[in-house]
């Protein structure tokens, strides 16, 4: 566990120096939020806002606190603000599809991780994300493919073996495999 009580103090006293700033305001809830201290976190979003009410990625960044406050629609909002802002923003379209997904609204999500995926098709955290989705909606035909794109991700890709993954597309006649979990 990293503590950023160092982080916070040094952001605290930033903002006190610089109380105009959106951008101090975000990198204080940012270090906060990450130390688990999402309520206090929430009120700088808020301040930040005040500051720059067209400041995309506090929007975005508050959205994830709510999230991890299990407070789904408060967070669809912010998304939806965040996207509304910057409509080329694939990040924001990405976090609205998990919130509108916790909330149930799949045809929505989709929608959403569609125009992710459209905006920058390299992310293979989208695809990722896509396929989950498409799982939980029972299309895995669709879904495993995209699944694959897992094991390019950060959150996932820390398979510490030399030997290369096995597909299924290949024989393993003769040949042993390691059954190891995700």
């Amino acid at each position: 566990i990293v503590d950023f009580s160092k982080t916070i103090l040094n952001f605290h006293e930033a903002a006190r120096l610089d109380s105009a700033s959106p951008d101090i305001q975000n990198d204080l809830v940012c270090a906060l939020q990450k130390s688990g201290r999402q309520i206090e976190a929430i009120a700088f979003f808020n301040s930040a806002l005040k500051l720059d009410p067209s400041f995309r990625d506090a929007y975005n960044n508050k959205g994830i606190c709510l999230c991890s406050l299990n407070r789904y629609e408060e967070a669809r909002e912010e998304f939806h603000k965040a996207v509304k802002l910057d409509p080329f923003f694939f990040v924001s379209h990405l976090n609205h599809a998990l919130s509108l997904q916790m909330l149930g609204r799949f045809d929505e999500a989709l929608k959403s991780l569609n125009q992710s995926i459209k905006l920058n098709p390299s992310s293979d955290l989208n695809k990722w994300n896509k396929a989950t989705l498409l799982l939980l909606l029972d299309q895995y035909e669709e879904a495993w493919p995209l699944h694959e794109s897992r094991w390019k991700t950060v959150l996932v890709n820390n398979r510490a073996f030399k030997e290369p993954i096995w597909l299924g597309d290949s024989s393993i006649d003769g040949k042993k495999i390691l059954i190891h979990a995700e």
